[in-house]
């Protein structure tokens, strides 16, 4: 921000480091204080069903949220501009949705 002091950052990590996690489906819940996101991995398919492995969840004020859609959004669009588009209108070879919704209240909402 203009007319503010700039302050140097400094990242840290818990002691027993930083997780990694692979993640290529996604779930979201929501209340009205924050937004939840899923992280799985779909580690199971057979003709009967497919098995998604859930393996992280963050949970955000949805200040936050906004504040990673543009982070995203501004990467995303760095990327597309050097690689080109990247196709989201595809069917999955599994029909696993790539996404879906999950709707998580408080008690008493």
């Amino acid at each position: 921000m203009e007319g503010l002091p700039q302050k140097k950052m400094e990242l840290a990590t818990t002691e027993g480091g930083m997780h990694y996690i692979y993640s290529n489906h996604v779930r979201v819940g929501y209340s009205v204080g924050d937004l939840r996101i899923l992280f799985g991995e779909l580690t199971d398919v057979t003709s009967e069903k497919y098995t998604i492995t859930e393996r992280a969840q963050v949970t955000m004020t949805w200040l936050q949220a906004k504040v990673l859609l543009d982070i995203l959004s501004n990467h995303i669009a760095a990327y597309e501009k050097h690689n080109g588009p990247i196709k989201t209108s595809f069917v999955s070879p599994f029909s696993v949705p790539l996404a879906t919704t999950l709707t998580i209240t408080s008690p008493g909402e």
